[in-house]
């Protein structure tokens, strides 16, 4: 298993964090096939959240730091995780302190559809000469992607049940118009935002209310911002 952190690309920088194979060296306990006993090898690790808090600890948030453009320092870098129950808890106080912290893996898997592996140390020399041969269409697109991803789950509700669309965003590359980032319309934020409400509301006891509605935009509110209307700006 690996650990790979990217960003979406910015100026002359390649977006590329850093790749971590997630392994140990083992020495063997009994011959086979392939090698002797007693000699050493690679192996996966399990991960625990003790692991993963050791991934961000000791390689991702020290490489963010040495990596990140310098003009950007100050600007506020959030590390984003899903419901996985190894990531480590946002208010973890070591972190917290350190920090003051999928495209890349489809094409692993078509690496491995292709390619003869008979190690654990061959895959890693071509997952990381696949990392450093990656180019920055890959990382953009897939941010791409996720600013698709983002919006379609805020169109429905929260949920995951939907048809992501074709793009066809190498066709858009090639003409010279692929979009920096996404527009979000400003009834999908009201309507996201509602849904945020109406959720949180289901944790507290309440009386029986009428059925809940998205407000309309009517033209006396004032329009929102930019900021309000891309929130992806900045992915």
């Amino acid at each position: 298993m690996f650990l790979c952190a990217v960003t979406r690309p910015r100026g002359d920088w390649d977006s590329k964090i850093g790749l971590w194979p997630i392994v140990e060296t083992c020495v063997t306990q009994r011959a086979s096939c392939n090698r002797a006993a007693g000699v050493e090898e690679l192996r996966s690790v399990a991960i625990s959240r003790e692991v993963s808090r050791q991934l961000l600890l000791e390689k991702v948030i020290p490489a963010i730091k040495a990596k990140w453009p310098q003009e950007k320092k100050a600007v506020l870098i959030k590390l984003q995780q899903d419901n996985a129950r190894t990531h480590v808890d946002e208010n973890d106080p070591i972190v917290l302190a350190v920090g003051c912290n999928q495209g890349f893996f489809s094409s692993i898997q078509s690496l491995q559809s292709r390619t003869r592996l008979g190690t654990t140390e061959d895959l890693i020399a071509e997952v990381t000469q696949a990392f450093e041969a990656m180019t920055t269409d890959t990382p953009n697109k897939t941010f791409l992607t996720l600013q698709m991803v983002m919006t379609q789950i805020m169109n429905h509700g929260g949920r995951n049940d939907f048809r992501l669309g074709h793009m066809h965003k190498d066709k858009l590359t090639n003409a010279g118009t692929l979009p920096i980032s996404l527009p979000c319309d400003s009834q999908t934020l009201v309507s996201a935002h509602f849904d945020m409400d109406r959720l949180s509301a289901l944790d507290t006891p309440s009386p029986p209310a009428q059925p809940l509605l998205v407000p309309p935009l009517h033209d006396e509110m004032p329009p929102p911002s930019p900021s309000e209307l891309d929130p992806f700006l900045f992915l």
